[in-house]
């Protein structure tokens, strides 16, 4: 907000400017790696407890309030898929079978009778990692934690300024911020599971490679179609807003076009034009 209103101070027919959505998203993510209370390995002799938990987070999550609270400075997308963007002509047909629909709502109800389930002493301890420099993942990170002791989580924030070490490490539950959406030019799906959060699963492998010998894109899209869902029914996370993306240019500059995917300052710079005036 603060940069849009420097945008509009400055003089007049200077200067344009586009908001768009980008190619990420905000979202909240599950740690599967080694020592995450979320892991599966981190209960050898209950193979659920680890899925119960990571459901019971995610039913925790108010997506729908945290949407209608990013809206309320600036417009943004609501994000339904872990693939595609909202503008991707493949996005309708995912996010309508891909489970998203079922995770809108805080549930907090559900969480903790799920927890209750897993016989477990609560609080449970969940570590959560985010930018402390970024005001929305702060926002997303108090708004998730309101209720949290209700569900029979103990939230304990692990943020800072620089938070490549802890991410490296893996010395977090849950992480909260910005993930490129894989199902874009540019993008590989294979990231989703060589990412920080340890993310591994075999019938995501199998998929995967029938997309990397899919020929069309209607071809490949069906099977990321697969991918999302999957991703929704192992508890990879949840989310929720396509992060906003603001592009400022000169009057000089002719014939500019933004991405398509609102990312890149220089895409379809070999149309461009400056003007001399």
């Amino acid at each position: 907000t603060d940069i849009l209103s420097l945008v509009a101070a400055l003089p007049s027919g200077t200067a344009r400017s586009k908001v768009r959505s980008s190619s990420s998203i905000d979202a909240v993510l599950i740690n599967f790696g080694k020592d995450s209370v979320f892991a599966d390995g981190s209960y050898p002799n209950h193979p659920d407890r680890a899925g119960i938990l990571r459901e019971a987070l995610i039913n925790l999550v108010p997506k729908s309030r945290l949407v209608q609270a990013a809206n309320a400075e600036y417009a943004v997308a609501q994000a339904d898929s872990f693939i595609y963007p909202s503008n991707s002509k493949f996005y309708s047909s995912v996010t309508t079978s891909n489970g998203s629909q079922a995770h809108l709502i805080q549930d907090v109800e559900k969480a903790s009778e799920l927890v209750d389930s897993t016989d477990m002493r609560t609080p449970i301890d969940v570590r959560v990692v985010y930018d402390s420099t970024n005001p929305r993942s702060k926002a997303q990170f108090e708004e998730l934690s309101s209720r949290a002791a209700s569900a029979g989580f103990n939230l304990i924030d692990v943020s800072s300024t620089d938070i490549s070490e802890t991410l490296a490490n893996g010395a977090f539950d849950v992480f909260i911020g910005a993930q490129s959406l894989t199902g874009v030019p540019g993008n590989s799906p294979s990231a989703l599971l060589a990412g920080f959060t340890g993310y591994a699963d075999e019938q995501v492998g199998t998929l995967l490679s029938e997309y990397a010998l899919a020929k069309t894109d209607v071809a490949k899209a069906a099977v990321l179609g697969k991918v999302d869902a999957r991703l929704y029914e192992t508890g990879y996370g949840v989310p929720l807003i396509q992060v906003p993306n603001l592009v400022i240019y000169s009057t000089k500059l002719k014939s500019f076009t933004p991405s398509p995917f609102g990312d890149s300052a220089t895409w379809g710079y070999w149309t461009w034009t400056v003007s001399g005036k």
